[in-house]
């Protein structure tokens, strides 16, 4: 179906407690795409292809939460040469990597608000204070960076 304004009433006849599942797919492009959409979706609910959106998300972002119940984000590499998050405070999460490329995947630096850091993971509660993220990005890996044992994530294993 195309239009304008398109919408759908679907009734089923059901009994009491049986089950219905609906797949639905949307596309902006054409009903085509639509339909590419529902088969590369497969059987997969809506709450497993939201996990699947948002981890892609965090790891195109270069940073992403590996331990529940932390307010750490371990970092990773940027996709983007930059990236804004604009938070409902008002504020923003900038991320810059602009030298990066296929060639420089690496972090060889980074700056948090224009500071240098070292630290191998982010704080949520830092983030939402707004914040600038500079990635000096390089073709060979920095293996200075990051290598102190405050730098590394909160781990349930990690000796105290």
């Amino acid at each position: 179906m195309t239009a304008q304004h398109a919408g759908a009433v679907v009734g089923f006849r059901t009994r009491r407690g049986e089950r219905v599942n609906a797949r639905v797919a949307s596309s902006f492009i054409s009903p085509e795409q639509a339909e590419l959409n529902l088969r590369e979706i497969g059987e997969q609910d809506f709450d497993a292809v939201r996990r699947q959106g948002r981890a892609a998300w965090n790891k195109a972002l270069g940073f992403y939460p590996v331990c529940p119940g932390t307010d750490q984000y371990v970092l990773g590499a940027p996709l983007f040469p930059k990236a804004t998050l604009h938070l409902p405070s008002g504020k923003d999460i900038v991320l810059n990597a602009s030298n990066n490329s296929a060639q420089n995947r690496y972090v060889n630096q980074l700056n948090f608000n224009g500071q240098p850091y070292d630290k191998n993971w982010l704080s949520h509660t830092a983030l939402m204070q707004g914040a600038t993220l500079d990635f000096d990005m390089s073709a060979t890996p920095n293996k200075n960076r990051g290598t102190q044992p405050a730098a590394a994530p909160y781990s349930f294993s990690k000796a105290k």
